[in-house]
């Protein structure tokens, strides 16, 4: 194949705005943006002597899905000579010189066949798309560049999904609509092969590097609702494979944000808001990630990073995904979208695992490719466009995990369970939502935002309007948290009715992660702007500790909430009587029933059942059913609290779209208190056949610290006691004593007995523990430590 040879010539003046240059000039010949010569080479020689991957390549040939076709096209001249597929992409390339200004959002597929086809372009063809990609990059590049009315056709205010006057923030803009844009225009300066335009595009406010270094947040994460992420994580790829290839590796894998986003952390985000693994009922479970934003899913499933399978023959991993709010490759004169007939299909998380494991081998991603292979299929067979080769999922190893604080993306994930084991143990998951907004968002802060137990779900913020998120489901009403002044109404656009949280950005947090206990928590005084709220949850392999604390000198309603689904069964049930208490609340529930608490303890235990009225081919099959889990709600006695239960609102009938659909019945869980002040204390102990608990109750409380005890049944090997301080005075020492026992801590302690030892984690400073005849070994923070035992107490103090 004959090729031009491009010469890179470092410019001085352009070094200077960007990452210290490489060495000398770089000689580059056509194609480099995904593949290189040596690299069709090799795929060629594989499709040759390979059975499996000249099969593979059959079934590409014979493919008609439109989705993908771009580059099955251009694999298939590129590696095997197929000309009618060349001209085929020559005849979409070469239509971007007829089409009118501007082109399209994601021009990644015809920028490709500049590059793979530039040999079989006439000078002048060459010439005509270079101009034309030059023109593309001044008005795809220019920030806020869609409020331009002489390039864009603005009728339906499509530049409202721009950044404001040409500024950026993570919030006032939806990169899964405007960053195509720009990643397009970075592809072409690297076609191009012009250095200095290359460095001058990704320079741009809001271009690449900004993105890096001001929008993603922590190690990568996308700043949007999660769904949104498929638009771009390919293209950037793309764009990171071919600087690399030009010699330019710091403007992309090797670039490294100022808050320390990268390529390979962007991608790794993933796994960092995926849950464990959800057994299906068959062998391909589901590995769903973090339940948030306005087009989240009704109970019981999210959105998932692997799909897996369901009994009725659903799931499996889409290779690509084509909306368009993601943009096409025509636009022209059109108010909205790109042409309505062009758009884009987009890489999507099995493409970007695949590309990551060639990249990152080290990382895990095989691991999950293992597992989105079909039923029946005992290797992976990947796709040919990255030269991997099949993969056995006996010779992967899956990625560590650990719980973790990520205060830019505003979630806490708490696993039991760390390290590889993770992904299949049935041990606990739990992510808090902290206060930090996010584009495409809901009014979730300081929610549970998942909790999932035994490889099942077990709480989940449910969606019930169809489409995007109005009313009750944008409303914190739909969420595992606390509302405040829920009965106080308001108009608002996503028409919720009733005073909703804000997103702040006071929110603080403390944290202490160790093998038997997880601990965060969360205080803020924006949420709802003048209440001191704080929640902290300790999450164990047995069960979830849940202390919410409100604090204020004014009246007002707090209602605390939590969805999960099946059959309900409360404590005391002729005491649980039906009544209207939430209509001013909640209203969305049906068939409420309330407990007027009398200040003594509650508990509802909901065990999942089959709906009354399952939906024709319902993905949950009797292994689901069968294995009898639920998770059982104790929560402590408030004076003035009342219980309620209810049945969550479902989507319409009708809708066959994935998650507004009823699979189940939800059932949503609610305590309320009018008053200055509230505490929930909370255990949420998930279990499958039967609940472990067989005690929980308060040991002593003051307004800004709480002591409680739990035991479990008999051969539980559990029997503990947790301390949790809140509010401004959690940095200081509080002492609580009650029954015999006292402890003295800071911040929070966990203290677990068990056969011939005592564990205790946290900052404890002295305690008295009750341990009968037994006389057992103390370690404190994974040390030991020598204690006095006399009476049937065990007596310690730091010295």
């Amino acid at each position: 194949m004959r090729t031009r040879t491009f010469v890179l010539t470092l410019l001085a003046a352009v070094a200077c705005a960007a990452p210290a240059c490489t060495a000398g000039p770089t000689r580059v010949d056509h194609p480099y943006l995904l593949w290189t010569g040596k690299d069709l080479q090799a795929m060629r020689r594989t499709i040759e002597t390979q059975p499996w991957a000249r099969q593979a390549y059959q079934a590409m040939v014979a493919s008609t899905d439109r989705d993908g076709e771009d580059l099955r096209l251009l694999f298939r001249y590129a590696v095997m000579r197929d000309r009618k597929a060349g001209e085929i992409q020559k005849k979409r390339l070469l239509s971007l010189l007829k089409a009118q200004d501007p082109l399209g959002a994601a021009l990644e597929w015809r920028i490709l066949a500049y590059d793979i086809l530039y040999d079989a372009l006439s000078s002048d063809e060459r010439a005509d798309v270079e101009r034309r990609l030059r023109r593309y990059i001044q008005y795809a590049i220019k920030p806020g560049g869609t409020y331009d009315t002489t390039i864009y056709n603005n009728e339906k205010n499509y530049a409202r999904y721009d950044g404001e006057e040409g500024r950026y923030t993570r919030t006032n803009w939806l990169p899964n609509i405007i960053f195509p844009w720009k990643l397009s225009a970075n592809l072409a300066a690297a076609a191009l092969g012009d250095e200095q335009l290359i460095r001058e595009t990704w320079n741009v406010h809001g271009s690449i590097r900004w993105y890096f270094d001001e929008y993603l947040g922590d190690l990568g994460f996308y700043e949007e609702e999660f769904s949104k992420m498929g638009s771009t994580p390919g293209a950037l790829l793309l764009y990171c494979t071919a600087v690399r290839n030009l010699g330019l590796d710091e403007l992309g894998f090797g670039y490294q944000g100022k808050g320390g986003a990268s390529m390979r952390g962007h991608i790794e985000s993933v796994l960092h808001f995926t849950f464990p693994g959800v057994d299906t009922g068959t062998q391909r479970w589901r590995f769903e990630r973090v339940s948030a934003g306005d087009v989240r899913p009704w109970l019981p499933l999210a959105h998932a990073t692997v799909e897996g399978y369901f009994p009725n023959g659903t799931g499996g991993d889409k290779l690509w995904q084509a909306h368009g709010a993601w943009g096409g490759t025509q636009r022209g004169k059109h108010a909205q979208w790109d042409g309505y007939g062009n758009f884009t299909p987009k890489m999507q998380t099995r493409m970007w695992f695949e590309w990551g494991h060639r990249l990152w081998p080290d990382a895990g991603f095989d691991w999950f490719l293992a597992q989105m292979r079909p039923p029946g299929e005992k290797l992976y067979t990947p796709t040919l466009y990255f030269g991997l080769a099949p993969i056995d999922p006996g010779r992967v190893t899956p990625p560590a995990i650990r719980s973790r604080v990520y205060p830019d993306r505003g979630f806490v994930m708490l696993r039991a369970e760390e390290g590889p084991d993770h992904w299949t143990s049935p041990a606990p998951a739990a992510c808090l939502r902290l206060t930090a907004p996010y584009a495409h968002s809901v009014n979730d802060p300081l929610v549970l935002a998942g909790f999932y137990a035994f490889n099942r779900p077990i709480y989940q913020n449910p969606k019930s309007d169809p489409g995007y998120a109005f009313k009750f489901s944008r409303s914190i009403r739909s969420h595992c948290g606390v509302m405040v002044d829920g009965h106080v109404k308001k108009d608002d656009w996503g028409q919720t009715g009733s005073v909703e949280p804000e997103f702040a950005d006071d929110c603080t947090t403390r944290q202490h992660f160790s093998e038997e206990v997880k601990f965060v928590a969360a205080r803020t005084q924006e949420r709802y702007p003048g209440v001191d709220e704080t929640r902290a949850l300790m999450l164990t392999r047995e069960y979830l500790f849940d202390v919410y604390t409100a604090r204020d000198d004014q009246q007002h309603s707090y209602v605390w909430l939590v969805h999960t689904y099946g059959k309900a069964t409360p404590g005391r049930p002729d005491q649980w009587h039906p009544s209207g208490d939430l209509a001013d609340l909640v209203q969305e529930l049906s068939a409420v029933r309330t407990l007027n608490t009398d200040g003594r303890a509650w508990t509802v235990t909901v065990r999942h059942t089959p709906p009354e009225d399952p939906p024709a081919n319902t993905p949950l099959g009797k292994r689901w059913w069968n294995r009898r889990v639920g998770v059982r709600i104790q929560m402590l006695g408030q004076e003035g609290v009342k219980a309620h239960l209810g049945a969550t609102p479902k989507p319409p009938a009708g809708n066959k779209r994935f998650g507004e659909t009823a699979v189940v019945d939800g059932v949503t869980v609610v305590s309320s208190i009018v008053g200055p002040s509230a505490t929930f204390a909370a255990l949420h102990e998930p279990f499958e056949d039967r609940p472990q608990i067989e005690s929980f109750e308060k040991i002593a409380q003051t307004d800004d610290a709480l002591a409680v005890r739990v035991i479990g049944r008999s051969g539980s090997r559990v029997d503990d006691r947790l301390m949790v301080r809140v509010g401004q005075q959690a940095g200081q020492s509080a002492t609580l004593s009650g029954d015999g026992e006292s402890f003295t801590f800071v911040g929070h302690a966990f203290v677990r007995l068990s056969a011939g030892s005592v564990t205790a984690r946290g900052d404890l400073r002295e305690m008295t523990l009750r341990v009968g005849d037994a006389r057992p070994r103390l370690t404190v923070n994974g040390a030991a430590a020598e204690a006095r035992v006399a009476d049937g107490f065990l007596s310690w103090k730091a010295k």
